[in-house]
C-alpha cells in the first residue's frame, strides 16, 4: 500500500524524470 505521505515525493519523482513525462504525454494523447 501505498502511503499519503508518500505521493508528494512521488509526484517530485514523476516532475524530474523526462521518462515519465512522455509516458504522461503519451496517456494524455489516449483521452
Amino acid at each position: 500500500t501505498i502511503e499519503p505521505v508518500m505521493l508528494p515525493q512521488l509526484f517530485k519523482n514523476a516532475l524530474s524524470a523526462p521518462i515519465l513525462m512522455d509516458i504522461v504525454k503519451c496517456i494524455a494523447t489516449f483521452f
